[in-house]
């Protein structure tokens, strides 16, 4: 039988059906937890166009990676558990630049890196064009690509619309700007068979249409001057290029030239002309602007050792550089401005840049006037952000009566600081009040589920840019919240996942402080309250525990030097949260990482990753056991081969025999271990073979069997980025797999969906995972939950005649469908139309809908009002955290 597809929030879900009873319950997340910050992760590379009253802000985000992301180029590439990558998101601002889209809009979440965003305003939408990563290598195949928004803020090119792309070649650094009606995009190529670099544009109609083909040559000199850092604008029927390049020669020096063009890129200049004609010069990163006649050009001068300054010209709108030996916006300050930016506020010319602190390395925005005549107005910048963390990568956009700047923060501290911030200058210097714009609800995400006899606890990571709250919630078997909102445990700007174990009356939660080295942990009761103060258990990181009788086992791995890391565990007894091993007990050798525990009998087993050496990736699964007095025995091999590599231990436990988990960086497998440390299947169970990676197991016994969960990457190309879904997987106590192809818990080629974990012991078990939800009220990952009817047999069904929930009428249909769903309270509510690729077609409603009975209809057209193709399509409805979908089909 073929599975039900359902699409929502970009994801495709694979629900196991029975008939018309599906086996799991549909998705909810927990309440609460959802005030906006600046988001988690790296949002960076911001650029800002005026327009319908306001401005849009675009920058390259990285949030639903959870895993390191090096530089733009650098990776880590078909590495899971780094999501799609970076994306493009943008938000909206009102005149006074307030934020209109609190939640920002993601306007591409395509594979891979996008980077490098640039946005113009043709004064009916605005045009969004970006770099984007071809291919997993570092330069081949990048492309520049594009997607309209519109005023409402819709992204009306669902498929972004290819720019340029040269097979086996790097086009790269766009720049754009608009005519009133067709966008210019520019960008840096290549001559192949000359070997020399080249700057080629072509032009975007208003539909989203590319007017010239694979592209205009607009700059190619007779040798290879690499021309580069392009910036385009458009005055009075001429468009204005400026770019950086090298003079050649032997005094060879990069100069910024400047040409201009046609709106149908006719030159209007035979050749390009030298702006920064003072000798000596060495120019970076020109920027230039218009006031609708004349233009500015600015850019970062660097003439000798130690020499660092914002220099500027004006330029005629004949072509005439005004300004031949520069304008000095700063003074000479040993290698400080990098990247000025200029915008026309009316009466001035606004130069904003970025410029080391005095005495620091740290970087602050600060703001130059030019008068019309070319003279500085500010003997002293304006400040427009000083303070902690780097603020640094400016941009900037005319507004009335001044400008408005945005740049890359990282005020926020910890690994990943870096957000997008604004701030308003007026023409006569005073300057606003600035504030974030890439906001996220917090990211949820490294869930543990323990049960209690009565409710479920899950303990999570809760995130916004620079600070890591560990917390928990609690909720029954039936899935309903105990808590409107989760209690905060611990806070912090480096904390790690959690884990949570109950000893029949209380909970521990231990987590660790990544940076630090140093696994704490709080007791908590089964009303939620914390028992005691944040404890200091031990050093190390990557924390677990497990409880037996009074006394929990918190292990972890240490490494007191970079080459030696050794899993370790203390006892912690439960009554009073006292330690009970002054020093932490040796597991067994290095070099150790992952490591995890579980109940034997009397006595705890202790799995753990061991690699060859600190090097060295390849490693292998051991165990050991620990006694309840805190005696560790001897370490053994669970599974121990030449290749390949066993990694990510995972062990649960029925009390007398343990299933240990693990991937080889393809396939899950198991093996149990009995209580009297028995090794069983020697082969290894085989807990999924299916085509693609399958990482990250989780596992729980439920009374009757092992239910596993793992990341899985069946869905994804083979040669592609791995986004990531989650399936599942029963294993009875025979060691039969029950679900040799799994079952999806969550399953989309658009959307990741990681770091799975199981929740055991209640009526029903509760699988869980880190959902991205891109929409309203998220933009971040979510705990997803969805229970597991245990006595039910798995079987992938058709699709159930009505959706739960929801009646459409008529389905299928050549006109419009009505569609209507019951609302229990008041809610923010969106419901949004996907095609089969997960891509959004048009939403339906977004807002606060009330208590009853709520009535959409959907006409059968997209977002840009052209009839959809016949198929079938899937209504996603989002409402008071839960999710309920439907299938429809529309005809011809």
């Amino acid at each position: 039988m073929k599975p039900l597809v359902l699409a929502f929030a970009g994801l495709l879900l694979v629900t196991p059906t029975v008939g018309a009873t599906s086996q799991l319950t549909s998705l909810v997340f927990l309440p609460g937890d959802r005030t906006l910050g600046p988001a988690a992760d790296t949002q960076e590379q911001p650029a800002i166009a005026s327009g319908s009253g306001g401005s849009l802000v675009v920058w390259s985000d990285a949030r639903d990676a959870l895993g390191d992301l090096a530089a733009y180029w650098g990776g880590p590439y078909l590495t899971p558990g780094v999501g799609t990558m970076r994306d493009i998101y943008a938000t909206r601002l009102d005149p006074s630049g307030n934020l209109i889209d609190l939640t920002p809009i993601p306007v591409t979440m395509e594979t891979l890196n996008q980077g490098m965003p640039r946005v113009a305003w043709n004064g009916e939408n605005w045009l969004v064009v970006w770099q984007h990563q071809g291919g997993p290598a570092c330069c081949p195949n990048s492309e520049i690509r594009a997607a309209r928004v519109s005023p409402a803020g819709t992204v009306l090119d669902a498929t972004p619309i290819l720019v340029a792309s040269v097979s086996g070649q790097n086009v790269e650094w766009p720049a754009v700007a608009s005519d009133g009606a067709n966008w210019l995009v520019v960008w840096r190529g290549w001559d192949m068979a000359a070997g020399i670099a080249t700057l080629n544009g072509a032009r975007v109609s208003p539909t989203g249409n590319v007017l010239d083909g694979t592209g205009v040559v607009m700059r190619h000199d007779s040798w290879n001057s690499y021309p580069t850092n392009a910036d385009v604008t458009f005055a009075a029927a001429e468009y204005f290029l400026t770019w950086l390049e090298s003079s050649g020669g032997l005094d060879n020096h990069y100069v910024v030239r400047g040409q201009r063009f046609t709106p149908t890129l006719a030159k209007l200049d035979a050749n390009p002309f030298t702006i920064n004609l003072y000798a000596p010069t060495n120019a970076k990163n020109p920027r230039v602007a218009t006031n609708g006649t004349d233009f500015f050009v600015a850019w970062f001068e660097d003439r000798y050792v130690g020499w660092a300054q914002a220099f500027g010209s004006r330029v005629s709108h004949a072509g005439q550089v005004l300004d031949p030996a520069g304008i000095a916006i700063t003074a000479v300050a040993g290698y400080s401005q990098f990247a000025p930016v200029v915008a026309w506020s009316g009466t001035n010319w606004i130069v904003a840049y970025n410029q080391h602190a005095p005495g620091t390395f740290d970087e602050d925005i600060y703001a130059t006037r030019v008068s019309t005549a070319g003279n500085v107005l500010d003997a002293t910048a304006r400040i427009i952000k000083a303070g902690a963390g780097a603020q640094n990568e400016p941009a900037i956009a005319a507004v009335p009566g001044g400008a408005r700047v945005v740049w890359k923060d990282a005020r926020a501290g910890g690994a990943t600081p870096d957000d997008v911030y604004s701030s308003s200058i007026t023409s006569q210097g005073a300057v606003g009040t600035d504030a974030c714009v890439a906001l996220g609800a917090p990211r949820q995400r490294g869930a543990r589920i323990a049960w209690d006899g009565a409710n479920y606890l899950a303990v999570f990571v809760s995130e916004i840019s620079g600070t890591a709250r560990i917390v928990g919630q609690r909720f029954d078997g039936a899935g309903v919240a105990l808590d409107a909102n989760p209690f905060i445990l611990a806070s912090g700007p480096s904390l790690g996942t959690p884990s949570v174990a109950w000893d029949g009356a209380r909970y521990l939660v231990v987590w660790s402080d990544v940076l630090q080295e140093t696994i704490y942990g709080r007791r908590v009761g089964a009303d939620g309250v914390a028992l005691d103060p944040v404890a200091m258990l031990m050093p190390g990181r990557g924390s677990d525990v497990a409880a037996l009788g009074d006394a929990f086992l918190v292990v972890g791995t240490y490494a007191p030097n970079p080459h030696f890391r050794n899993p370790y565990a203390v006892r912690v007894r439960g009554s009073d949260g006292t330690r009970l091993d002054a020093t932490p007990i040796l597991v067994g050798g290095y070099f150790a990482t992952t490591a995890s525990v579980a109940r034997m009998g009397d006595r705890w087993l202790v799995s753990f990753q061991l690699n060859e050496s600190h090097d060295n990736p390849r490693a292998d699964v051991w165990a050991n056991f620990v006694s309840q007095n805190g005696v560790a025995g001897t370490e053994f091999a669970v599974a121990a081969t030449a290749i390949p590599s066993e990694q990510d231990p995972f062990v649960a436990s029925d009390g007398n025999t343990a299933m240990v988990l693990w991937t080889d960086g393809a396939n899950i497998t198991g093996r149990r271990v009995q209580a009297d440390g028995s090794l069983l299947d020697p082969s290894g169970i085989l807990i999924s073979t299916a085509p693609g990676t399958q990482v990250d197991p989780a596992a729980g016994w439920d009374g009757s069997q092992f239910v596993t969960a793992f990341a899985d990457f069946r869905n994804d190309p083979p040669l592609g980025q791995p986004v990531g879904d989650v399936y599942a997987a029963r294993v009875n106590a025979q060691a039969m797999v029950l679900d040799p192809d799994g079952f999806a818990l969550v399953n989309s080629p658009a959307v990741p969906e990681l770091e799975p974990t199981v929740g055991a012991g209640g009526p029903r078990p509760v699988l869980g995972a880190a959902v991205f939800c891109p929409e309203v009220p998220f933009a971040a990952y979510r705990l997803g939950l969805r229970f597991l009817n245990p006595s039910a047999p798995v079987g992938v069904g058709e699709t159930p005649a009505s959706p739960r929930g929801i009646a459409v009428s008529p389905n299928p249909s050549r006109g419009t469908m009505e569609l209507s769903f019951a609302i229990g309270r008041e809610t923010w509510t969106t419901v949004r139309v996907y095609d089969a690729m997960g891509r959004v077609v048009r939403e339906l409603y977004a807002g606060s809908a009330p208590a009853g009975t709520l009535h959409v209809s959907w006409n059968g057209r997209d977002a840009q009002d052209n009839v959809v193709s016949a198929g079938a399509y899937f209504v996603r409805i989002l409402s008071d955290a839960q999710v309920r979908m439907a299938k429809v089909i529309r005809e011809r």
